[in-house]
């Protein structure tokens, strides 16, 4: 691996980096306000579910296609490996219309006999000797990962019970998705389920609501119960991709890519993702800094050892979020572009080039004739999704588009400094940015001149657009998603740049600099967390939650109107009274499916602070913290409820951001 290495007072430093660390989450656990560990055993089931799960399905793969550079830091790669080919896998047997019941045991069985053969074939890992520094260069990148995570979770440790927290509704469907595709093939349509149809903007999203179902399954959960630590080791990933970004592609020293695996995850606006939720973005940036990682190393070292893991990674983040491709195809490209012209002026062709040429298919018809039909359902379903996702996209941004499909009321323009790192808005928060950027530019500098022009290029590119959309009507989700990408990475080069002027400051003046700068941006990025953090709660309440046990109390087969407020929270209701017909006097339209529009039904839920519904036929026959249900007159009107749910598109409209 290419890396600097540092001083001897290293494994010290790092020790004591940790140490600060774990204050640090102390910290904000008790800002939070964690009281009690109700929420533990729930979570560490979670946890424990998605670590032996991706571990035993990513030991083989990592074994086989990691390139020999980068075997040497084999355990921290095992688990990313893990979660992409779970959720890459399961949608392949899904597509292939294979039981869920039984793709989940064969993709554990399988990956198991792999994972013996593997290693019985090629024996132990050659790994480096294990000394004090070398130990820490695997272990502490793994602890920081998991207080990364723990930081996540600490919203859900003070509601006392698992649950969903922030206030996105795309969770409800979301936990909906994961429990449909437990129960029914991807392309079906099952009313019985609570969200009866995978949506159809997220068909390219199959893989990781896979995921999200097999670690519920395996740790014997709903998915609303899994879902919060589901995103919080999806943290930890990507703080273990930020890590190995840092000292492969960036070849910066322990100590600052330590401090990036634990600041950048701290970036305000990725504790946002994080737990507000958004699910798709989450794996988005995962996938990033390994398709960056596999890709430069590919360009570098040209072979299938390096383009297998290039395509596994950016296979999955394309089909997680179709718009995070600009962000490594420019910087790939860029890369590319750069050596293609160091080598046409040595009079040589790029060894990538004759890499990525296909072999001829009558030399290899039985794995061409495998690599089809595995093929058909991804062409058909997902890379039909990441297309129609591309031209939507396509058509909104470009000059005169119409980008109000990607907009709506709950959307707002986020301050600029936020995705860097620093909270607040005017001067002094705009100064820091600059900081910031500052500091990143000082990085690039001393790095290779490709990765440098790659990421500025890459940085200005996405800056550019994301300004563009800040002057145009309609253009907060472009802000958010764009800036959303671009500010973690900018922040880890800033990173790496500070510690770098930390390790060469000298004299007392420019030392004192240094520190006061470090501590000012750990400070800065910390405070962003925790007001992130204290501005979050639950969002499948405790009463809400409660409506599940409601189902078996009302009679059977009667029919329940829902009289409440048209916001996320309505959308939890009829997902919760999922085994009963149901209609909606006031629907969420929008986005969100919704149960039919009607006036007429059995009994009526609303919230347990407003007033009886006008034709209640005596007082409430439920009733909890947050809701309650009246039995209704008859109005002579046909009933309509149903447990089929009303979709507000039926096709993908090239106007909409859906």
């Amino acid at each position: 691996m290419e890396t600097r290495v540092g001083s001897r007072r290293g494994p010290a430093l790092a020790l004591a980096a940790l140490v600060g660390a774990g204050a640090l989450v102390l910290m904000q656990a008790q800002a939070g306000g964690v009281l009690g560990i109700g929420a533990w055993p729930a979570l560490a089931r979670t946890a424990l579910a998605a670590v032996v799960l991706f571990a035993v399905c990513g030991y083989a793969p990592a074994r086989l296609l990691l390139p020999c550079a980068l075997r040497a830091d084999l355990p921290l790669y095992v688990l990313p490996f893990g979660a992409a080919c779970v959720a890459l896998e399961l949608t392949v047997l899904g597509l292939l219309r294979v039981p869920f019941t039984w793709s989940l045991p064969l993709v554990l069985v399988g990956s198991t006999l792999a994972a013996v053969a593997v290693h019985a074939q090629a024996g132990r890992p050659r790994l480096p000797a294990f000394d004090g520094r070398r130990t820490l260069a695997i272990a502490m990148p793994l602890l920081l990962a998991a207080l990364v995570a723990a930081v996540a979770l600490v919203p859900v440790l003070r509601t006392g019970f698992a649950t969903v927290i922030g206030q996105n509704g795309d969770a409800v469907l979301a936990v909906g998705t994961a429990e449909f595709l437990r129960s029914a093939p991807p392309t079906a349509n099952r009313p019985e389920l609570a969200v009866d149809e995978v949506p159809i903007v997220w068909r390219s999203k199959l893989p990781i609501y896979y995921a999200l179902a097999a670690v519920a399954s395996l740790a014997g959960q709903d998915p609303v119960t899994a879902f919060p630590t589901v995103m919080a080791v999806m943290l930890g990933l990507v703080a273990l991709g930020l890590f190995l970004l840092t000292r492969v592609v960036l070849a910066a020293s322990l100590s600052a890519a330590l401090a990036v695996t634990f600041l950048v995850p701290l970036d305000r606006i990725v504790v946002h993702l994080a737990i507000h939720p958004f699910y798709n973005q989450l794996w988005g940036l995962f996938t990033l800094p390994f398709t960056l990682l596999f890709g430069w190393r590919f360009l570098q070292e040209p072979g299938r050892r390096t383009l297998a893991p290039l395509a596994l990674f950016a296979l999955l983040g394309v089909f997680a979020y179709p718009l995070l491709l600009p962000f490594p195809a420019a910087f790939l490209g860029v890369c590319a572009l750069l050596q293609w012209r160091r080598a046409r002026a040595e009079g040589r062709s790029p060894g990538w080039i004759a890499a990525l040429r296909l072999p001829r298919v009558r030399d290899h018809k039985v794995a061409f004739g495998v690599l089809a039909l595995v093929s058909l359902p991804f062409v058909a379903v997902l890379l039909r999704g990441v297309i129609e996702k591309m031209f939507s996209a396509a058509n909104a941004i470009m000059p005169g588009g119409d980008l109000s499909g990607w907009s709506g009321p709950a959307l707002d323009y986020l301050p600029f400094a936020r995705f860097f790192g620093i909270d607040g808005t005017g001067l002094v928060p705009l100064a820091l940015t600059l900081g910031v950027v500052a500091l990143a530019v000082h990085a690039a500098r001393r790095m290779r001149r490709d990765v440098a022009v790659a990421m500025g290029v890459t940085a200005a590119g996405a800056l550019a657009f994301a300004l563009s959309f800040r002057l145009r009507e309609d253009g907060e989700l472009f802000w958010f998603k764009i800036l959303g990408f671009l500010g973690p990475l900018v922040l880890t080069f800033a990173v790496v740049g500070l510690v770098g002027l930390l390790r060469e400051a000298r004299g007392f003046a420019r030392r004192t600099a240094a520190v006061t700068g470090a501590v000012l941006l750990v400070a800065v990025v910390n405070a962003g967390a925790a007001r992130e953090i204290g501005e979050t709660y639950e969002y499948a309440t405790a009463p809400l939650l409660e409506l599940d046990t409601w189902d078996e109390r009302l009679p059977a087969g009667a029919s329940v109107r829902i009289d409440v407020q048209p916001t996320g929270y309505q959308l939890w209701t009829w997902y919760m009274l999922d085994d009963r017909p149901v209609s909606a006097s006031a629907p969420l339209v929008g986005f969100f499916p919704h149960p039919p529009f009607s006036f007429t039904g059995d009994f009526s839920l609303v919230e347990a602070w407003a007033e009886p519904p006008p034709d209640a036929a005596g007082g409430a026959v439920l009733r909890n913290a947050g809701y309650a249900v009246y039995p209704l007159r008859p109005n002579g009107e046909p009933d309509v409820s149903s447990q089929e749910l009303v979709w507000p598109y039926t096709e993908i409209n090239p106007n909409e951001g859906l």
